[in-house]
């Protein structure tokens, strides 16, 4: 959505009061999210994103007003904030940014989801202040030129701010948090409905334990295959790795029908391991090979679409725009078994131990807030809505009070995981305890993109990070497109 926000709509989806602008772009979303603004009398609301839990949400309120009923996202959200306050937004599950403009009051709130799924900045403006879901919409000058932050500001290995931006006049709506304005853009409060909270320590059996868990991922499943309608055909991306391969057995459980997909390269794939999972969870399969040569494509696309900034976020996200790029029209909505790494231990390396584990996977988990890597903007290019059913705050508090010692036991990492998967029946012993292997490990993807840069150390993030901030701000500052990009000159700069 872009424009202008006002009481009186201005042509197509943008509308504008005073000199309040929003920015909500729709063109990379296109119709994968209920996106609109709806004028309550009192009350008008932007709003971007999905409800996951919108039956639960529609219970609770339907207590206060039965015509909700049938009510739509924007009017649960509507009464949910208007009547019980901010704080409520903590009881919702899926992506969004919301606005909503307090006319008695002349006040405007802005407000994100919990998780951080969908962005939300600012920018203030010549008696004013402008937002938006994606940099992108402030390309034009409309808000005056962008400021990058020069790239010694920036430390991927560091404990950033979950609001962190690389621009000094585009500022985030934290995760869980919210921001009010006058009218005028005088910013006159803001605050958080929700933090991660830091990991306890769950007491009980492993047995108690496994069935919580049990119950939190099946109703994660429920909530996020809903609403795809009988026409619509369900994807899962599936590596063979244990939790895609969980997501994959849930979802031909839930939908016959459902489709999985592998993406590999040249140099590595895990196409085998899928088929053996595919196999077992009764899946349409398909495997989908790209050449080498289009992975430093896929990171400068993923820097753009989703407005990355940190070499390991794009080079995760390489893959996966080869795979979007793949399946396009094979698919309406997709599942990934992403995230769960960072719940069950399966990327503590060696010197963290059990008791340690869960701080550790704490601090990945708040890295997450403020990388982008959960934004829906790259898929949406390809007309794909993807949900991650590990990614849920309910399933995610759990999670990281499960005790490490049922995590970690010897070199076997994410076994409360493995084990609850194999007494289940979801996956057969050989896919439930398969050693662990990351997206782009499994593509080849970070070794290719070292190889492109002339690295010796995989691992070298500082050089990875020195090309994507190059790229970004190619894409940002010099507005350009991503075919538009001297990628040549991009590496010899990152390397010199």
């Amino acid at each position: 959505m872009a424009g202008q926000l006002s009481p009186h709509a201005r042509g197509g989806k943008g509308c504008a009061f005073g000199v309040l602008q929003v920015g909500f772009n729709a063109g990379a979303v296109g119709d994968s999210f209920e996106e609109h603004i709806k004028d309550f009398g009192e009350h008008v609301i932007v709003w971007s994103g999905e409800l996951l839990n919108r039956r639960e949400l529609a219970y609770l309120l339907m207590a206060r007003k039965p015509s909700l009923a049938q009510a739509s996202d924007i009017e649960l959200i509507h009464e949910l904030v208007v009547r019980l306050g901010l704080e409520a937004l903590q009881l919702v599950e899926g992506r969004f940014a919301l606005l909503l403009w307090d006319k008695r009051r002349e006040k405007v709130v802005a407000a994100r989801d919990a998780l951080g799924l969908m962005p939300l900045m600012f920018c203030s403006i010549a008696g004013g202040v402008a937002f938006t879901t994606e940099v992108k919409a402030f390309r034009s000058g409309a808000v005056g030129p962008l400021v990058l932050k020069p790239l010694a500001a920036f430390d991927s290995s560091a404990e950033l701010p979950d609001d962190f931006s690389m621009f000094e006049n585009v500022h985030k709506v934290a995760p869980g948090g919210w921001v009010e304005f006058s009218v005028t853009g005088v910013r006159t409060g803001g605050g958080r409905y929700f933090r991660i909270a830091r990991p306890g320590s769950l007491a009980g059996s492993v047995e108690a334990v496994s069935a919580s868990l049990k119950h939190l991922l099946e109703q994660s499943l429920d909530e996020c295959t809903q609403g795809l309608g009988e026409s619509g055909t369900l994807g899962v991306s599936l590596s063979g790795g244990l939790d895609s391969s969980v997501v994959a057995s849930l979802a031909v459980r839930r939908r016959s029908g459902t489709r999985t997909f592998s993406v590999g390269t040249e140099l590595a794939n895990e196409f085998p391991e899928a088929r053996v999972a595919a196999r077992f969870a009764g899946s349409e399969h398909s495997e989908h090979e790209a050449p080498a040569s289009s992975i430093p494509h896929g990171i400068v696309n993923a820097i753009f679409y989703n407005e990355l900034f940190d070499a390991l976020s794009a080079e995760i996200a390489a893959p996966l725009y080869l795979l979007y790029r793949s399946i396009e029209g094979r698919a309406d909505l997709l599942l990934t078994g992403y995230g769960a790494d960072l719940l069950f231990a399966g990327v503590c390396p060696p010197e963290v131990g059990p008791d340690q584990a869960n701080e550790y996977l704490f601090g990945l988990v708040s890295r997450t807030l403020w990388t982008g890597e959960f934004s829906p903007f790259l898929a949406s290019r390809f007309g794909l809505l993807v949900r991650n059913p590990y990614w849920n705050s309910r399933l995610m508090a759990f999670a990281l009070s499960v005790p490490g010692q049922m995590k970690l036991q010897g070199k076997e990492v994410k076994k409360v995981l493995r084990d609850l998967a194999f007494r289940e029946g979801w996956l057969p012993h050989e896919v439930a305890y398969r050693t662990k292997i990351g997206v782009h490990e499994g593509s080849g993807a970070n070794a290719i993109f070292a190889r492109y840069l002339g690295l010796s150390n995989v691992r070298d993030y500082r050089a990875k990070d020195r090309f994507v901030y190059a790229a970004f701000r190619e894409l940002f500052i010099g507005n350009r497109e991503v075919e538009e990009l001297d990628l040549e000159r991009l590496r010899k700069e990152a390397c010199g």
